[in-house]
């Protein structure tokens, strides 16, 4: 089982490295990530600059590159250039924050899963409620990626499609269990914030929660307020909801989480 391994977050986070390790019992992993933070590059990718790829030594026996370019690129160069196998899945994460609602579509960690999917690949998109890389322990998040993977490559799924996974914080809640969700609503407001300087205006854009929202039932950041694993997948037709959210593999990992929670 050849597996890709990659992020948003860039190739030094933490949590990059621990996922690689829990998930070399399953396959052999390639780890391909952007060599800086790029979220909320969404699936774009580089069109009209220079991509250029790195070896990074990890001190591990696992290969590490770091892309000059964006999530989405450093899924296509691992398929085109880097690898000489074909992945038969693409795992991207474990994201500090929360990718849910109609948010997904500006997130470099789904946007990374879409394009393995575009390959052909079944592609899982990793993400935690949480955005403090320093203080967050994932040891969890860990554990049950490392179920998803165990669960795909022991049934041998290889049908593409996008699975989103968040998992709760574990500051904040412990899990209880796993549920099979639909992606959201848009939860979230851009702020632009503008500071005058003695070059002129600048501008930075934050994204924060709406102060007051009603989650709709069955929707993934319900699950993750109740302490819930979310699982869901990606309508990759775009279709704002409609589909049977208990007929695809986000319900079978979903069940298969319950059946081993801690």
């Amino acid at each position: 089982m050849e597996i890709l391994i990659t992020n948003d977050d860039g190739i030094n986070s933490p949590a990059i490295s621990r996922l690689a390790n829990e998930l070399k019992a399953y396959g052999n992993i390639t780890v391909v990530a952007p060599d800086r933070d790029s979220s909320g590059k969404a699936a774009s990718i580089t069109l009209r600059d220079v991509l250029r790829f790195n070896e990074v030594d990890m001190g591990s026996d696992i290969k590490y590159y770091s892309v000059e370019g964006t999530p989405a690129d450093s899924v296509i160069m691992a398929r085109n250039e880097i690898s000489q196998k074909p992945f038969d899945l693409v795992f991207s994460g474990i994201n500090y924050g929360a990718n849910m609602g109609a948010d997904v579509f500006v997130s470099g960690t789904v946007g990374a899963a879409i394009h393995g999917y575009l390959g052909g690949t079944l592609s899982i998109a990793l993400s935690i409620a949480s955005l403090d890389a320093v203080k967050t322990n994932i040891d969890d998040s860990i554990y049950y990626s490392g179920l998803v993977c165990k669960y795909i490559t022991e049934n041998k799924i290889k049908t593409p499609e996008v699975i989103n996974i968040n998992f709760p914080s574990n500051e904040k809640t412990i899990i209880k269990g796993a549920k099979n969700t639909y992606i959201g609503p848009k939860v979230e407001d851009e702020i632009l914030i503008k500071e005058t300087r003695p070059r002129g205006d600048y501008y930075f854009l934050r994204l924060d929660l709406k102060e007051s929202y009603d989650f709709p039932n069955d929707s993934d950041m319900d699950a993750i307020q109740n302490g819930y694993i979310s699982v869901s997948k990606l309508d990759t037709n775009m279709n704002p909801g409609g589909y049977d959210i208990k007929s695809t593999l986000s319900s079978d990992l979903a069940k298969y989480l319950n059946d081993n929670i801690k």
